[in-house]
């Protein structure tokens, strides 16, 4: 018996016998400003997208199922997008890292300074639970695996499919930085720093009140204490991935 899955996909095959959309994918962490990036670029006529999926994705076949689940939860059946958008904030997420070397993919590398992360993942009360073994969640862990983790995923990945950033950028100097991001998307209009509120804003990807302004805000969290040990390696890697994403940057 053909699982829901098949069928949906068949039946959007169906109706979408037109080249389907290509893949955003946001390669990210928790607290990187990746809600606020996915909400500018689907606001954009050409990029369809609901937030965070928090989905795993085994397959091309799985990849696929990001646009179908958009257009069903959006109503948005016929219009044609060049693009879909997903969040991938947890390395558990892309089971098979090699389904990311596809053309049709392409990769925004968003991060964000550690004391920011961590303070801000902290101030909203941490994460419910680690994904592998449901034990405690320690957001330190996390912020020095998934970093690392970024640097690893993006060699796998030609150099003209992948785009950096970090949440500063987009917070400073918005126009700048997203009229870089719209020359790597090759889209059509602008992204600004406005966007629009959807039915999922609030409750897929980030559930703070700031992402619903409607627009890129600057925000100030209090900042926890930390070890210097501790900090020193958190800034340490941050460092090392911001200097490999920003030469790597060059080179494109």
């Amino acid at each position: 018996m053909k699982s829901l899955k098949q069928i949906l996909i068949k039946i959007c095959h169906r109706v979408y016998p037109q080249k389907k959309t290509d893949l955003i994918l946001i390669m990210s962490h928790m607290r990187s400003g990746s809600s606020l990036l996915e909400h500018i670029l689907s606001t954009n006529d050409q990029i369809l997208g609901i937030g965070e999926q928090n989905r795993i994705y085994r397959n091309k076949t799985d990849l696929e199922l990001i646009e179908y689940r958009a257009r069903w939860v959006l109503k948005k059946f016929l219009k044609r997008y060049k693009y879909s958008v997903d969040q991938i904030l947890h390395s558990e997420y892309i089971s098979d890292r090699s389904i990311l070397k596809d053309n049709s993919i392409k990769c925004i590398f968003l991060i964000r300074k550690p004391m920011e992360t961590i303070s801000s993942i902290e101030n909203l009360g941490g994460y419910p639970y680690n994904i592998n073994n449901r034990g405690k969640f320690n957001s330190i862990n996390y912020y020095n695996k998934r970093v690392s983790e970024l640097i690893q995923i993006s060699r796998l990945i030609p150099a003209n499919s992948q785009f950096f950033l970090t949440y500063n950028e987009l917070i400073s100097k918005p126009d700048e930085t997203l009229q870089s991001l719209r020359d790597f998307l090759e889209l059509k209009t602008p992204l600004t720093k406005e966007y629009k509120l959807k039915p999922t804003t609030g409750k897929m990807g980030d559930r703070s009140e700031n992402i619903k302004a409607g627009t890129i805000i600057l925000t100030k969290s209090k900042t926890i204490k930390l070890g210097k040990e501790i900090c020193s390696k958190l800034v340490a890697n941050y460092k090392k991935a911001y200097n490999y994403f920003n030469f790597k940057q060059l080179l494109i």
